[in-house]
């Protein structure tokens, strides 16, 4: 998505950063992590960060996703010197430049590997394709989770059966269709 179609954007949007750390500063980077995470959280508009760290340690890639309430919220934390003070630092760790993308609503979810297409998929498409996707997903989950979420209090077997939607949609389901019905979604 165009940077000025996202500042016309309604609600809230997502920017991904990912950055390969050397794995000497594995440590020194979680630091760093923590405190430009408590930097972020003083913004406004902020709505949370996730962050996603290396399995593998010898080539460590450290994935953070930062959700704010505007455009203008994620703007104006883009432009924080402080922030751009941190991002410097650390800059010193990492084996390459920082890596980043950012979009609007539930575009994350559709976003094909290889080159980008020009243009997000239709709202609507994305709608139909993951309301198809939660309703199947809906109808086994809860039944495959059953024996465990049985013998649980009933808010943390749906915390879980919730989790793994998220997880499902997120991981598996999403890039797989992305990809088999990118001709429709971003014709």
């Amino acid at each position: 998505m165009e940077l000025a179609e996202l500042h016309e954007a309604e609600g809230p949007v997502t920017a991904v950063f990912s950055r390969h750390i050397r794995p000497e500063f594995l440590a020194e980077y979680e630091a760093w992590m923590r405190e430009i995470t408590a930097l972020a959280a003083k913004r406004p508009g902020y709505l949370g960060a996730t962050v996603l760290r290396p399995s593998d340690t010898t080539h460590p890639e450290f994935i953070t996703i930062l959700r704010f309430a505007t455009y203008a919220d994620l703007a104006a934390w883009e432009a924080d010197p402080l922030r751009n003070t941190l991002i410097r630092r650390a800059d010193r760790m990492a084996v390459e430049p920082l890596q980043s993308r950012r979009a609007d609503g539930m575009e994350m979810w559709f976003t094909p590997s290889g080159p980008a297409p020009a243009r997000p998929p239709a709202k609507w498409k994305m709608a139909v394709l993951l309301t198809s996707s939660i309703f199947l997903l809906s109808l086994v989950v809860p039944r495959a989770l059953q024996p465990l979420t049985s013998m649980l209090p009933a808010l943390v077997g749906s915390l879980i059966v919730i989790a793994v939607h998220v997880a499902l949609v997120t991981w598996l389901i999403m890039p797989r269709l992305t990809r088999r019905l990118a001709r429709w979604l971003f014709a």
